[in-house]
Formats: structure tokens, sequence, C-alpha cells
């Protein structure tokens, strides 16, 4: 019997190593296993399941298996950076404290671990965490942390919000998931919303309105602690209801908070009024989306978003069932609500009352509802309404009066009333004011082809105008230019030389070619035939022969000359003021003073010229003899080659 104990016993200690051999080659190939998974896929949920996997065995064999102690803080330390990746910052703090007892020397678990406590603003644990240690800059980042909380603390006391938000700042630079941080910059931020619901608040490093940081502050509270307040919820999608009218992510908050605790009051109130108005809020969503881009801020959106034609089909209203159900459906409240709101007269007074106790429980009563948007949007969506159906709203649309960023709806009875009166230049300087996304809706448009019409019509009749005016003035230039022509061709006419009135070649009877020495001769055979005691012909009276001397005269001044000759070939008698623009003849200022000539013929006085520097006399003297003293030689022996002015005077006539 002893035997078989001892035998059983010893079967009994064989089959446990046997085991332990096979789960320990089991663990060590799940640990490869899960390493490998996360080397290759990264810190995701399922990686970090797989990680919890072989955590929770490992643990369950730890007696038996203490060989893995140093695998396990390996695991945990790589289970915790997974889960700050995935946003388990709380989780990631357990497994390092976790790794710290197993292996207290792994300086990367402790270096995360600090990381952690300082990012959650934990100074509490993180100075606990570094008593033992000499860690000169961990101490200077918690005396840090401990100066700004306290000056933020004292400017609260002190109502010095904005400067308390500074110093809030600072310390969410440090410390980004630190909850009590958070809720005090919410506790700040409602106060300065009670005084300026549009003022620009600074968070860490990003500005904006004061309703964003609002939302952020409250998201970022739920995410650091999800159940701590609940109240966070009710809020934060009241806010993003009536500040940013974003109905679906209200409602979505709405829910979770309820998935938390079901019997939550003011959570499950809002879900009652979502539940009963969630078709008409979606379309006022839709409604709000379109307007931002119809109406944009120009002061945050710089460059608006332009919509094309899909665009618009994706935002299409039935303004006739909103205004029905707006303004003549039947109300949407319980017994009880119609008896505590008997004043209430339609769904659009209805949800104006949702919008004022927003403003009253934040005390705002003293801000004009109009500045909310929920507010702004459901009248704009009202007066739109009534435009759409051909009927008008006087008392919703004059809420929507903006000079600086006008809404077309409001404007439609002033635009139509204008084109009943043709007053289209008026309707035009209106409808210029808005945006190309406001253009292109059919209210808009409706409008305006009027106008384009008859600015169509008027460029028409200004353009029949232009062509009329433009075909007189053509006219009128055609005359113009035929008047020129004519004056040209008079002028040119005018301008051509005109055929000499004398014939010198004739006077002297002489050719065309003729050289200077006939010229010479020609001109003293005519002299001496018509010299006025030399002429024994009785055809010609004493006045014509006088005016022959002076045609053989001129005749011979012009061709004896060869520049004047030329002039006179080409047509241009110098001797003819009608061909050469002179005033007296050209032979007439070649007279020299004193100089011979003819006397008598009432005071005329002839030039006779016969080449050389006084060979004149000798001519003369040879056929005419001294002729009373005149015509004597003045120099030497005659010579042809210059001309001589001889003057040769008449003999008085007998009595």
């Amino acid at each position: 019997m002893k035997m078989n104990l001892q035998h059983l016993f010893t079967f009994f200690i064989l089959n446990i190593a046997v085991v332990l051999t096979a789960s320990s080659q089991d663990i060590t190939s799940k640990i490869k296993d899960v390493e490998t998974l996360f080397a290759t896929q990264g810190p995701t949920s399922s990686v970090l399941q797989e990680f919890d996997q072989i955590i929770n065995d490992i643990r369950n064999s730890k007696e038996e298996l203490k060989e893995f102690d140093r695998s396990l803080a390996q695991l945990l330390f790589k289970r915790a950076l997974i889960e700050i990746n995935l946003n388990k910052e709380n989780n990631a703090i357990i497994d390092l404290k976790d790794v710290l007892k197993i292996d207290p020397s792994l300086k990367t678990a402790r270096n995360k671990l600090i990381d952690l406590y300082i990012h959650k603003g934990d100074v509490e644990n993180l100075e606990h965490l570094i008593s033992k240690e000499n860690n000169s800059h961990v101490k200077e980042i918690v005396e840090l942390y401990k100066y700004h909380l306290t000056q933020a603390q004292t400017f609260l006391k002190s109502q010095k919000y904005e400067d308390a938000i500074n110093e809030l700042n600072n310390l969410l630079i440090i410390s980004k998931s630190n909850y009590e941080i958070y809720e005090l910059f919410l506790k700040l931020l409602l106060e300065i919303y009670k005084i300026n619901p549009q003022k620009q608040i600074k968070l860490i490093d990003e500005e904006m309105n004061i309703n964003k940081v609002i939302i952020r502050v409250l998201q970022n509270l739920l995410k650091i602690q999800p159940v701590i307040n609940l109240k966070y919820y009710s809020i934060l999608s009241k806010f993003i209801l009536f500040t940013e009218l974003q109905f679906d992510q209200s409602n979505k908050i709405i829910k979770n908070c309820l998935r938390i605790d079901n019997d939550f009051k003011s959570c499950g109130e809002i879900s009652k009024f979502y539940s009963k108005f969630q078709n008409f809020l979606k379309i006022l969503e839709n409604y709000s989306i379109l307007n931002g881009y119809l109406y944009p801020n120009l002061a945050e959106n710089e460059q608006n978003f332009q919509l094309d034609d899909e665009d618009f089909e994706n935002y299409k209203f039935n303004f006739e069932e909103i205004n029905q159900f707006l303004f003549h459906d039947e109300l949407k409240l319980s017994r009880l609500e119609k008896k505590n709101n008997l004043k209430i007269k339609n769904n659009y007074e209805y949800l104006l009352l949702k919008g004022d106790e927003f403003l009253k429980e934040f005390q705002l009563g003293s801000s004009p509802p109009n500045n909310l948007l929920f507010i702004q949007d459901l009248n704009k969506i009202s007066c739109e309404s009534y435009i759409q159906i051909g009927s008008t709203s006087p008392t919703i649309c004059k809420k929507c009066k903006n000079d600086e960023n006008p809404f077309l709806p409001e404007l439609i009875p002033e635009i139509d009333k204008l084109l009943k009166q043709k007053n289209y230049d008026k309707v035009e300087s209106i409808m210029q004011k808005f945006s190309k996304n406001v253009q292109k809706t059919s209210l808009f448009k409706n409008r305006f082809k009027k106008v384009e019409s008859y600015k169509q019509k008027f460029q028409q009749d200004r353009m029949r105008q232009q062509q009329q005016q433009q075909q007189q003035h053509q006219q009128q230039q055609q005359q113009y230019f035929r008047q020129q022509q004519q004056q040209q061709q008079q002028f040119r006419q005018n301008q051509q030389p005109k055929k000499p009135a004398n014939d010198y070649y004739k006077i002297l009877d002489i050719p065309k070619d003729a050289d200077d020495k006939t010229i010479r001769k020609a001109y003293r055979t005519q002299t001496l035939k018509y010299h006025p005691d030399k002429y024994k012909g009785k055809d010609l009276t004493p006045e014509q022969i006088e005016k022959k001397m002076q045609d053989i005269n001129k005749a011979y001044e012009i061709l004896s000359n060869k520049e004047l000759r030329e002039r006179f070939d080409r047509g241009d008698d110098p001797n003819d003021p009608l061909t050469n623009g002179q005033s007296q003849p050209q032979w007439a200022s070649h007279q020299q003073p004193g100089g011979g000539g003819f006397g008598g013929f009432g005071g005329q006085k002839f030039q006779f010229n016969f080449g050389g520097s006084g060979g004149g006399g000798d001519f003369f003297q040879q056929f005419f003899g001294n002729m009373g003293g005149q015509g004597q030689r003045s120099g030497g022996g005659p010579k042809f080659n210059s001309h001589q002015k001889v003057k040769i005077k008449k003999n008085k006539k007998r009595t």
C-alpha cells in the first residue's frame, strides 16, 4: 500500500512537471506571437485585446511561473504604450505602476509615468514618485505648476476672469489632461459668457469665439472623466444646439449621457424635446449650414466656398410644410406642458421659448436674442417660408434685418415693389450686394432675370441708337470726305501750272531750241523793227507799238537768262503773277535807276539788253547815230558776253 501511495505521488509530480513544461512553452509562444502582432499592426484595439489575454494567462500562472516576471514587466509596459495611444491614460498609469513594482530599475517605465502625471497635473503622485530622486527638472515643473494655479485662483476671487484664463492656459501647456484645470477653466468661461457672448478667448494657442471654447473645454472634461459629472453632457448638448445649431451631434451627446444613467433628469428632459422636434431640428440644421454658405461671416471666412448646382440639390426645403409646421400645426407638447405655457400659440413660439430658456439658464437676459444662432436661423427660415409661399410676415422678417450682411428674403417685398414700379436700377443696386452663392438661388434668379431682361432691352435700344448715330456719323463722314475730295481736287487743279499768257519765243520769232546767239539776234531785229521812231507800218497805234516793245523787252529778259528760261519752259512765267505768285513782273524788277530806256509814251522807259558792258552804243550809232546824245559809249569796244542796258528816248511829237 505504501508503494502504491509512493508511486501515485511520483506520478502526480511528474504530471505537474509535464503540465508546467507544456504551459511554459505555450506562454513563451504566445508572448512571441503578441509581440510580433504589436510590431506589425501597432497600438490598435485588437492588439490590446491580445495583450490583455496573455497578461491574464501569466498572472493566473504566476506562482508556478516566476521565470516570466521580467516578460510580464515588458508586456505591461508595452500595453501601457498602447493604452496611451488609445487615450486610456488611467489604465496606462496602473500598468506602469505594476511594472515598477516588478522592476523598480526600469527607467523607461518611470519616465513615462512621470510624463503621464505631468500631463494629467497629478502633482501629489508626481511629488511622491520623485521624492527619493534628485530630479531638478521635474521639481521645477511642479513649482511652476503650483505658481500658475495659485495665480489663477487669486484672479478668480477678484473676478479678473481673463487674467485667470491666461494663467490656466499656461497650466494647460504643462498639463493638457488635468481635469481640475478644465473645470476651473469652464467656470471662468461661463462667467465671461454672461457678460459678453461674442468674446474671443484663447485656448492654449488657438483663439476663437467663447462659445466654441466652452464646447471644447466640455468635450475635454467628458473625455478625461466621462462619468464624474453627467451635467456636463446636458450643458454641452445645449451649447452645440443653440450656439452652433448642430442637432445630430447634440442628440448623440444626450444619448451618451442616458447610456451612463438613463434616469439622469437633465439629459432626459432634453431627450424628450429632441424626440418631439427632431424632424424640424434636422431641417433647421441643414438650413443653417446653407445659410453659412449664402451669408458667410466675412470676418471669419475670408474665402467663401462656392456652391454648384449639385450642392443646391442637397439643400432643398419644402417651405410650405415648414410654414405649416411652425405656424399652423398643433403644438408638439404634452398637456402639462401646454398648461404651463398657455401663451404659446404655435411651434415657432415654443422654439423661441427654448432659445430664451437657454439664455436665461446662463443669465444672458440682457443680451439681444438675435445674437443666438438658433434664434437667428429660426427667424430666417420662418421669414423665408412666408416669402416662398407668396405671403409675408413683416414682424418676423423685420427680425432678420442686417445692413452689413443683408438677408435676401427680408428684402423681397421691397424688391418686388420696385419691380412693379419698373425701377430696375434701384433693384439692381440692391441685388448686387449679395454673394455669388445667393445669386444662384431661385429666389434671386426669378427677380434678377427681370432686371436682366430690362437691361437686355435697354442695351438693344441703345445699340440701335448707336447704330443709327453711327450711320449718321458715317454719312456725315462720307459727305465730309466727298467735300474734302472736291476741295482737294479743286486745290490740285488750282495748283497745276497754267499755260503762260505770253509766248516769248513767238514774240521774238524764234524756235524753242534757239541758242543764245539766235536770241540776241532776234532781239535786235525786233527792237529795230518796232522802234517808235523807225516803225514804218500804219497798222499799230503808238500805244500798241509801246506795248509791243515792252513784250519784246520781257521776252528777251526771260529767254536770255538760263534759270528764268527753264522756269518758262516748265510753264512758269516769271513775269506773270498768276503763275509765279509775284505781284510785279520779273523784268520790271531788273530796271536800274537812271538806266537807259525810251522816254515818252506816258513816261514809260524801255530797256535794251545787248550783252557786253557797254557795246550797245556802237550798235545804235551804226543804225541811228547819236540820237541827241543818248546811247553814247561808256566803255571800250563792243562786247556781248554780258548785258548792257541801253536807254533810248522817244522823240517828241511835232505840233
